[in-house]
């Protein structure tokens, strides 16, 4: 199974990250707890995002990004993935600013694969960068959040050839979609592809969101688990 060519289009990066890096990187005791609590077995909805603050905390640094993102496109490699998608929010750290944040996932990406060139793998990983949009964020995050996608495309290098699109995503229950479609709009007429997280927890405030969404027509869907049987038929459209 490991050697089977794979193609993953649907990975956060501080989702990927290992736990032995975060249980290095963390050096407060109730984080550690909550690692320990959370990390393994089933988890509810708020305990997934409670371990995404965990995670945020401890990645706080150029340096630890970098190391993530290296950790993170090894495990895929070593498990038969071929071509990746890895999703993140940019966001201000101790030492760099959002843009900063992005060219240092973009840099370990180039140097993953040279180094795998330069190591004669001859099927290496091809690596690319969706841009999240937090929900539980504001309107003008998710704005700058497109501003530097295609600030990143128009100056070439590893932004022109790494950055494919715009993803939404974030804990359900926050925010609504509406109020980011502004973005997305301003997302799409750049020409940039766009994903949305939707259909992740039951209810008729999901459905309606849900409703919302499949009438945008992103280009592709995150999770859709929870679709009434009108969202079925018209996903299927």
């Amino acid at each position: 199974c490991d050697r089977l060519p794979k193609v993953e289009l649907h990975a956060h990066l501080h989702g990927c990250v290992r736990l032995s890096t975060l249980e290095d990187l963390l050096d407060a005791r109730e984080d550690v707890a909550v690692l320990r609590a959370t990390a393994l077995g089933g988890r509810s909805l708020d305990e997934c995002f409670a371990l995404f603050g965990v995670i945020h905390r401890a990645v706080r640094s150029a340096a630890a990004v970098r190391r993530i993102t290296l950790e993170a496109l090894q495990d895929f490699a070593n498990d038969g993935v071929r071509y990746l998608e890895l999703r993140s929010t940019p966001r201000a750290l101790g030492d760099v600013d959002a843009e900063g944040y992005v060219r240092v996932v973009l840099e370990a990406m180039a140097d993953f694969e040279r180094a795998q060139h330069a190591a004669g793998e001859p099927w290496p990983l091809t690596a690319r960068l969706l841009l999240s949009i937090d929900r539980a964020g504001t309107c003008e995050a998710a704005m700058a959040t497109v501003h530097l996608a295609t600030h990143l495309i128009a100056a070439g290098g590893e932004g022109a050839a790494r950055v494919v699109g715009i993803d939404l995503s974030g804990n359900p229950t926050r925010g609504n979609f509406s109020d980011f479609v502004p973005a997305l709009d301003h997302a799409r007429g750049a020409g940039l592809r766009v994903t949305v997280h939707c259909g992740e927890v039951a209810g008729e405030a999901n459905d309606l969101e849900t409703s919302a969404v499949l009438a945008w027509r992103p280009d592709r869907l995150g999770h859709a688990l929870h679709l009434s049987q009108a969202n079925t038929e018209a996903l299927a459209q």
